[in-house]
């Protein structure tokens, strides 16, 4: 009966306009069953799979969006489970000889299976499962695809592992318990795309600097990286998309070869990588801040920025980032251990000149682009600031927490409006916001002086603000908000 219901279902996969849409459907049955999958991710799994570039993948995701392959949930997709269970009924059996696919996805496993099994598979799924190490050495030329995130447990892989891996292109590491990567990953000539954001990782490997074929390497929230020797992010010379935020953020390895420990030494390396189009990063310091804003290719590609602020009496200029126009994340916090704010945060238009590296350019700058992209603002403890009124000219933003701050009295200061003006009395800070998290501010007295709509808001919380008495709220705020 499950056979006939597949055969029924498969009329919709067999109708799809061409053999590269077929394959774009049955890779999504790799993920776990109930899966949210970030279109974007899915994006960069396809074109490191070469099934096309950008505007094509996301034109194949609506495709199958619209023919009920796949349902869209805003910025994921997700597959049914009985969509899903036809997809490897295809993959995995029907068409097995021209996909062959092996997916045990969530299914308890603590070892990986035999090594007889991958004799002739391209695209393998074991994510989320409990495995703990990986002594196999499979012999497996043709796989092109491994899933081994979400294996929390995941503590080692032998050196011999990826020896006979020569066309392996994805290899997806996240959120596995993996300390150290095996030398042997330099032999992976073909990886395209490596994820170890979320692990355990201590240091990456000098051998790392072999992959000169690597697009897309993901080490967002590598909390315990402490070390990245030099010459390792400037080797890999294909590299599209680098994503370093939340990386290095506790003790870093001494070393002069430690790219952790300056930021102008990893700025500088950065600088070397010609094709790099995407870069989410961690700074922590205000001199390689300063650094950083002068590196103009570098402003173009930043989207996340990490401060994570700083010994020492200095000021942040919040113009200083008015240049990074796709910038879409901040996340600013100051040292937990200091009694008192050690960084002033100012916004004071200032001059640079062009030869001096890009930068800012003069203090014209247009501020109905300033911050157009930017759509998460987290602002964190230790600053000397008393309000956060350069938050107008982010008209996208969607989401903001502020916490932990002796000093905050106002979110938008209208003393200061003037400063900062955009040029529309009828200017909403607030109209896409839908998250307003304020936590532990004990001299706010005020978000906005006067009750504004809020027509995207889904949230509002705060906690230990015990001067604020009024929210800027009337009957009509939240019209169309969802609590």
């Amino acid at each position: 009966m499950e056979v006939e219901v597949f055969v029924r279902l498969k009329f919709s996969y067999d109708s799809l306009s061409s053999d590269k849409v077929k394959s774009c459907f049955l890779y999504c049955s790799l993920f776990l069953e109930d899966f949210e999958i970030p279109k974007r991710g899915l994006v960069d799994y396809w074109i490191c799979e070469n099934f096309g570039d950008r505007n094509e993948s996301y034109s194949i995701i609506g495709s199958l969006v619209g023919a009920c392959l796949l349902e869209e949930l805003r910025e994921y997709v997700k597959m049914h489970n009985v969509i899903r269970y036809m997809a490897l009924w295809i993959a995995c059996k029907c068409e097995k000889e021209k996909h062959e696919f092996f997916v045990e996805a969530g299914a308890q496993l603590t070892q990986v299976p035999e090594v007889g099994k991958w004799e002739r598979l391209k695209r393998m799924s074991l994510m989320a499962n409990s495995i703990e190490r990986i002594h196999e050495v499979p012999r497996r030329p043709h796989l092109l695809t491994l899933f081994l995130s979400y294996n929390y447990s995941l503590r080692q892989i032998s050196d011999g592992f990826f020896q006979f891996m020569d066309a392996l292109n994805v290899l997806d590491l996240f959120g596995t318990g993996i300390r150290e990567l095996p030398m042997g990953i330099s032999k992976l000539n073909s990886l395209q795309y490596l994820n170890l954001s979320g692990t355990l990782t201590r240091q990456l490997p000098i051998e790392l600097k072999m992959l000169v074929n690597l697009k897309y390497l993901k080490l967002e929230n590598t909390i315990n990286l402490n070390m990245i020797p030099r010459g390792v992010i400037s080797s890999l010379s294909s590299l599209q998309v680098l994503e370093m935020y939340n990386v290095g953020i506790f003790e870093v390895q001494k070393g002069e070869d430690n790219l952790l420990r300056k930021d102008n030494m990893l700025i500088e390396e950065l600088q070397c990588l010609e094709h790099l189009n995407v870069l989410s990063i961690t700074i922590t310091s205000v001199s390689g801040l300063q650094s950083y804003v002068n590196t103009h290719t570098l402003l173009y590609c930043t989207r996340a920025l990490s401060l994570r602020l700083f010994p020492g009496p200095q000021s942040l200029n919040i113009w200083w980032l008015a240049n990074m126009k796709n910038l879409g994340f901040i996340y600013t916090v100051g040292r937990s251990d200091l009694g008192e704010p050690d960084v002033d945060v100012v916004m004071e238009e200032i001059e640079t000149h062009d030869d001096a590296g890009g930068g800012l350019g003069n203090s014209m700058i247009s501020r109905e682009t300033c911050f157009n992209s930017l759509h998460t603002l987290m602002l964190g403890r230790n600053f000397r600031l008393t309000d956060l009124t350069w938050i107008i000219l982010a008209p996208n933003l969607t989401y903001l927490f502020v916490g932990e701050n002796k000093h905050i009295e106002e979110i938008i200061s209208v003393e200061k409006l003037d400063d900062v003006q955009v040029g529309d009395e009828k200017f909403n800070p607030f109209f896409k916001l839908e998250y307003l998290i304020l936590d532990e501010l004990p001299e706010l007295k005020s978000i906005y002086p006067k009750a504004l709509s809020f027509p995207s808001l889904k949230r509002i919380e705060v906690y230990k603000c015990p001067q604020l008495k009024k929210l800027p709220l009337n009957s009509s705020s939240a019209n169309g908000g969802k609590s």
